[in-house]
C-alpha cells in the first residue's frame, strides 16, 4: 500500500501555493483634508463643495503617498504650470521609490514564507505606473542577493488586475519543476501621475483615489499556504473605453467610467457563477473574498452583482480606507489581511482592469 500511495503521489504532483505575503507603503498619510488641498492646488475643474462631496464620499481616511501635500505640489503639480513635470521628470521619482518598496514588501514576504533569497528560482515583477529597462527586478536582485541564474518576468501596465497575472505566471513557473520557487513583487507609485487641472470627473476621482504601494508573495510547491487552484478571466464586450491607462505628456492618464459598476453588477454573475459551477461550487461556497476597490461604487456594484453579503466586503473596505487604491498590489494586501485574520477557505479573489477586463483566482486548501 506505501508502495502505491507514493506512485501516486509521483503523478499527482503536489499543489502550488501562496507561502507568505508581504507588504509595504510609505510612510507619508495623505489625509482627506490633504488631498482636498492639493486637488485645489492643482486647479481641479470642480467647485470647493463638488471637491468636498468627492472626498467624502471616496471613504478613505488615509493614503500613503511617496510625497507629502507640500512636496507633491512643488515636484509634481507646480511645475506643470511652469512647463515643467513632464512624463520622464514624474518617472525619475519612479524607480527609487518603487525599488524601496518592492524591496521591503519581498523581504516581509521571504520572512513570511521563511524562505531565504537563494532559494529563489524565478522572479515575476508587476508595475503600471513606471516603465524602463533594466526595470525594478535590476536593483530586487542586487538588494536581495538573489542567484545570478534566476529567472525573470515582467508584466507591465496591465492595471489593476496585473497581480493576479502575476500569480498565473508565478504558478506556472513553480509547477514545473518542485525545486522552483518564485518571487512574485506588485509596486505602484500612482501619486507621480497626479492629474495637474484635469479636464475630465474620472481624473479627480483617479486624484482622490489612487496611492503608492507595494505586496509580494512567495509561490512553491511547499506544503504550507493556501493552494492556487485556478484562474479566471473575462472580457466584457462593448466596453473598452470605459477604464483605460495611456501614456500622456504630464504623466500617465486615467479614465474610469461611472458605468463600470454598472456593467460590473450586470456581468459579474454570470461570469462567476459558470466559473464555480465548473468546479462543483456555488457562490455560497466561497469563505471570503478579497476584490480589488476600485472605489466603493465599484465593489457595491460586484457585491449587488453576486448577491454578497456587505460584511463580506469588509476587508477590501478596509484596505481601501487605510491605504487608498494602490493598483496592482491593493490585492495583495487585501489577501493578506484575510489570511491573516482567519479568512475561510475557499476564497476567491477578483480585480478589474483597462479594456474592460476582469481576472480571478480560486484559493483552497486542498
Amino acid at each position: 500500500m506505501d508502495v502505491a500511495k507514493g506512485l501516486l503521489e509521483l503523478a499527482m504532483p503536489s499543489p502550488v501555493r501562496i507561502n507568505g505575503l508581504g507588504t509595504a507603503a510609505p510612510d507619508t498619510a495623505c489625509s482627506p483634508q490633504d488631498g482636498l488641498e492639493i486637488a485645489r492646488a492643482a486647479e481641479t475643474p470642480l467647485d470647493r463643495d463638488e471637491l468636498a462631496k468627492l472626498y467624502s464620499d471616496v471613504r478613505i481616511d488615509s493614503r500613503s503617498l511617496l510625497f507629502g501635500s507640500r512636496a507633491l505640489q512643488e515636484r509634481i503639480i507646480e511645475p506643470v504650470r511652469q512647463g515643467g513635470a513632464s512624463t520622464s521628470q514624474r518617472l525619475e521619482h519612479y524607480r527609487p521609490a518603487a525599488l524601496a518598496l518592492a524591496s521591503r514588501s519581498a523581504r516581509a514576504a521571504l520572512a513570511s514564507a521563511q524562505v531565504d533569497p537563494e532559494r529563489i528560482t524565478h522572479l515575476v515583477t508587476v508595475s503600471c505606473t513606471g516603465a524602463e529597462s533594466p526595470g525594478v527586478w535590476r536593483g530586487l536582485h542586487d538588494e536581495l542577493e538573489l542567484p545570478n541564474d534566476v529567472a525573470r518576468a515582467n508584466i507591465g501596465f496591465m492595471g489593476c488586475h496585473g497581480a493576479l497575472n502575476g500569480l498565473a505566471v508565478a504558478r506556472a513557473f513553480a509547477a514545473e519543476n518542485p525545486s522552483n520557487v518564485v518571487l512574485l513583487v506588485c509596486v505602484e507609485i500612482c501619486s507621480i501621475h497626479y492629474h495637474v487641472a484635469a479636464p475630465l470627473r474620472d481624473q479627480a476621482v483617479a486624484n482622490a483615489i489612487f496611492a503608492d504601494g507595494a505586496a509580494s508573495a512567495v509561490v512553491s510547491r511547499d506544503h504550507h499556504g493556501p493552494v492556487l487552484d485556478c484562474f479566471t478571466s473575462r472580457l466584457f464586450p462593448g466596453t473598452s473605453d470605459l477604464m483605460t491607462w495611456r501614456i500622456g505628456d504630464r504623466g500617465f492618464e486615467m479614465r474610469l467610467s461611472p458605468r463600470v459598476p454598472i456593467v460590473l453588477k450586470r456581468s459579474v454573475s454570470e461570469w462567476i457563477t459558470t466559473w464555480l459551477g465548473e468546479r462543483g461550487l456555488c457562490i455560497g461556497d466561497i469563505g471570503s473574498w478579497a476584490i480589488h476597490p476600485g472605489g466603493r461604487d465599484i465593489l457595491e456594484g460586484v457585491r449587488r452583482g453576486l448577491g454578497l453579503s456587505e460584511p463580506l466586503l469588509a476587508p477590501s473596505l478596509g484596505v481601501l480606507a487605510e491605504q487608498g487604491n494602490m493598483s496592482s498590489s491593493t490585492v495583495l494586501w487585501i489577501l493578506k489581511k484575510l489570511l491573516d485574520g482567519g479568512g475561510r477557505l475557499p476564497t476567491v479573489a477578483m480585480a478589474f482592469g483597462p479594456g474592460l477586463v476582469g481576472e480571478g483566482v480560486l484559493l483552497t486548501d486542498r
